[in-house]
């Protein structure tokens, strides 16, 4: 095969990882749609090493870390995101990172392939999220209620 050949080989590839990709964005942009029109307005990230991708492993620091998947409120408003995540071996304690959250439409493509397989469990996730909280408010206001009437006695 000539390097023209390869040429070629490589241009039809380029082309289908593109049209590929561009789809899959698309598909990004329609779940930041509806969850923007859904207005969760809450931050969440999918936690622990069950949810990481991009893993490297460094044996020296008995540490994992990867890109988490989350939806927050960046520069460019609410929308799906990566962050770097590091994890002890052990998955129970999370170290600091220093890197920001990037909007997952900005991360590179390896990135947005690879966080697709978390975007049902993060939907899931912050559906139980938002459950919970609501469960949390109120139970805050019958306590504030029920501080109030026994002020009010």
């Amino acid at each position: 095969m000539s390097l023209e050949d390869k040429f070629a080989r490589l241009q039809a590839a380029a082309g289908k990882l593109n049209d590929a990709t561009d789809g899959f964005n698309e598909t990004i942009e329609a779940v930041e749609d509806r969850l923007e029109r859904i207005g969760v307005g809450l931050t969440y990230w999918l936690d622990g090493p069950k949810h990481i991708f991009a893993q490297e492993q460094d044996s020296r620091a008995q540490a994992i870390a990867g890109k988490a998947l989350g939806y927050a409120k960046l520069d460019e408003g609410w929308c799906l995101a990566v962050k770097s995540v590091v994890f002890t071996d052990d998955g129970t304690r999370v170290l600091n990172t220093t890197q920001k959250p990037v909007a997952l439409l900005k991360a590179g493509r390896l990135t947005r392939v690879e966080a697709a397989r978390q975007l049902e469990p993060l939907i899931e996730a912050l559906a139980a999220y938002a459950e919970s909280l609501v469960n949390g408010v109120e139970a805050a206001r019958r306590a504030v209620a029920t501080a109030i009437k026994t002020d009010a006695s």
